[in-house]
């Protein structure tokens, strides 16, 4: 068979065949007509505006990944701190200001804080005077006491043996012993004192009154106004001269105390002294009054009124409020004695040392 007609293109290489057919074709076609210079500016923007896109999504993608980063490691930081308070007693947002200040001291008491703050030590004795920081915790061991001043006004005891907590100015946390509370002159209900135990919560109705915890029962005992005891199955209510017992099986027990003697020794042990200079001695009996949960009697109206013009000086530090009484009355001329739960006045006669 002839292969006059297939062979205008001679057999060889593909490859060389296949340019030549391409050449022989560009040839046919001419030159190509040029790209009009509107068009050929037209797509440089539209490339140009593509790349800008592309490059602010890029830039966000990184910025975006940075702060995820970020808020992560913060977010890391602040639950550690959060953990860290609560594993110290402050609470997750406690703040750290100043939430009492130590009035007096019985032997030693150890104050513990979470790290040292000013300066002082993780460690320490509670000394008069000392500001005392919401978080921080009392120990007072088998022989302390000691009073505070809580910075919302109420004054505050604490019995030998006793762990308590200061949570805020006005909210304590009580783990075992007592406390004794006397809210006078602090008549803003927003700074209502607040005392949780691990059976309730007692909260103060402008009262006197202590929280004592120890075994498996937490008792309120009330000497001035109302105390409302929160628990899990209920509120009970304490009014001056009583007691509410409620044990871990939440058992209530109640019964009627007096207002002074042997329930109330302890606190009078842990008054905080007051100034005698310029104070009259209506003022000292008064004081000596709410502590004592006694009350004066006069015999005659005359030695009442004496007792508002006497005007007092010198010191009654390290005295219990009936040791002041005992050492100041002989000094204004008057005689006493404590009958009934009430301290009865007399005169004395200046010049035999003898009643009148």
């Amino acid at each position: 068979m002839s292969g006059t007609g297939s062979d205008r293109y001679p057999r060889g290489d593909a490859g060389s065949t296949d340019e030549k057919l391409v050449e022989q074709l560009v040839r046919i076609a001419g030159k190509r007509r040029a790209v009009p210079a509107e068009r050929t500016h037209r797509v440089r923007e539209a490339v140009f505006a593509e790349w800008q896109r592309s490059v602010a999504d890029d830039r966000r993608r990184r910025i975006t990944k940075r702060w995820t980063w970020s808020l992560a490691a913060a977010a890391t930081v602040i639950m550690g701190l959060t953990l860290t308070s609560w594993k110290i007693g402050l609470g997750p947002w406690a703040p750290e200001s100043p939430a009492a200040t130590v009035e007096s001291v019985v032997a030693s008491v150890r104050l513990e804080h979470a790290t040292g703050r000013g300066g002082r030590s993780a460690r320490e004795l509670a000394r008069p005077g000392m500001t005392i920081f919401s978080g921080e915790q009392f120990d007072t061991g088998p022989s302390g006491r000691i009073a505070v001043r809580l910075a919302s006004g109420q004054s505050v005891r604490l019995d030998n043996d006793t762990l308590l907590r200061v949570t805020s100015n006005h909210d304590l946390l009580l783990e075992r012993g007592a406390i004794y509370i006397d809210t006078e002159g602090t008549a803003d209900r927003r700074n209502q004192v607040t005392v949780r135990t691990p059976f309730g919560t007692a909260r103060d109705v402008g009262t006197q009154f202590s929280v004592r915890v120890s075994g498996e029962s937490v008792r309120v005992t009330v000497r001035e106004g109302i105390v409302e005891l929160d628990h899990s199955a209920g509120r009970e209510q304490a009014a001056a001269g009583s007691e509410i017992e409620l044990n871990s099986a939440g058992e209530i027990r109640r019964r009627t105390i007096p207002l002074h003697g042997a329930d109330w020794d302890w606190v009078a042990r842990i008054t905080p002294t007051i100034e005698l200079d310029g104070r009259t001695l209506g003022e000292f009996l008064r004081w000596v009054s709410r502590e004592t949960g006694l009350r004066v009697l006069y015999l005659d109206a005359s030695t009442h009124r004496r007792t508002e013009g006497i005007v007092l000086s010198g010191a009654i530090a390290g005295l219990t409020p009936t040791e002041a009484l005992a050492a100041v009355l002989p000094t204004c001329g008057l005689d006493h004695r404590i009958d009934e739960g009430t301290i009865v006045l007399e005169a004395r006669d200046a010049g035999t040392g003898r009643r009148q």
